[in-house]
């Protein structure tokens, strides 16, 4: 929550951040941001909030954040809950450079693994996701399998917490297929974590200037939000420095990012 620690401090302004990786990799990820801000709008001072999915109602109910960036779903089950409203959309950088408003799930396999063909074989397999909360990393692929009418017991799922556990699974056989967002496999890959060659994906789909492996619906990029209590005031200046952002800015690069749009439409969703 906004808060003042002396008489003459700034004012702090809390952005609960969704921690889906951790909370180091958060903190490196989005404090450039918070310093962006800083230099833009001098009369308060910025602090990231790493968060995990569980956090955030406690820390929305008690006002102990002002601004939240999460995953698309869980900003509009929040939305629902605690009445944040999106002021900007992520421009995803992508591996080319260009910018990515959307992204999607990819499921996939082992290309060793001559079993799993098609959504339909993956009944009863055992099945690697990030977290029951995690838009890319398992809603996206859910919803796809529900359609395809698959059966996965739930003993047979296992949430691995975060996307790179999920894709090691499957590499070492833990798993038989699993599903992460969309971006996973290609930034692994480039790092040298993986060999994307040693991957199948399933059900691919393609669509007009998306340039990853999909296997899914593609969907609004992460959204930064604000509060119920937030001034309208601050909103706005955060949301038109946000959206003035350069994407060759400290802010844009840390976050992997080309900097933030206007918000999209989150309906879908």
């Amino acid at each position: 929550m906004l808060s003042v620690s002396s008489l003459f401090a700034k004012e702090v302004v809390y952005i609960g951040v969704l921690a889906h990786k951790n909370f180091a990799t958060t903190q490196s990820a989005w404090n450039p941001t918070a310093e962006y801000l800083n230099q833009k709008i001098p009369d308060y001072t910025f602090k990231i909030i790493p968060l995990k999915f569980e956090d955030f109602p406690n820390y929305l109910r008690d006002q102990k954040i002002d601004f939240v960036v999460t995953n698309s779903a869980y900003y509009v089950e929040l939305e629902y809950r605690f009445g944040i409203s999106r002021i900007a959309t992520l421009k995803n950088k992508g591996l080319n450079g260009k910018a990515q408003t959307e992204f999607g799930g990819v499921i996939f396999t082992r290309s060793s693994n001559k079993q799993i063909k098609q959504l339909e074989d993956l009944s009863d397999k055992r099945f690697a996701a990030v977290n029951q909360d995690s838009f890319g990393g398992w809603i996206m692929a859910l919803r796809e399998l529900q359609e395809h009418k698959v059966k996965l017991n739930p003993l047979k799922t296992t949430f691995y917490g975060t996307h790179e556990a999920v894709v090691h699974a499957v590499e070492r056989g833990k798993a038989d297929a699993g599903t992460v967002r969309t971006d996973t496999l290609e930034r692994m890959a480039k790092e040298g974590k993986i060999d994307i060659n040693n991957f199948t994906v399933i059900s691919p789909k393609n669509y007009p200037d998306f340039f990853y492996q999909t296997s899914t619906r593609l969907y609004p990029e992460w959204p930064f939000a604000t509060t119920k209590h937030t001034p309208a005031y601050l909103a706005e200046k955060v949301a038109v420095a946000l959206i003035s952002m350069p994407e060759e800015s400290d802010a844009a690069i840390a976050s992997n990012s080309l900097g933030w749009t206007i918000p999209l439409d989150y309906q879908s969703i």
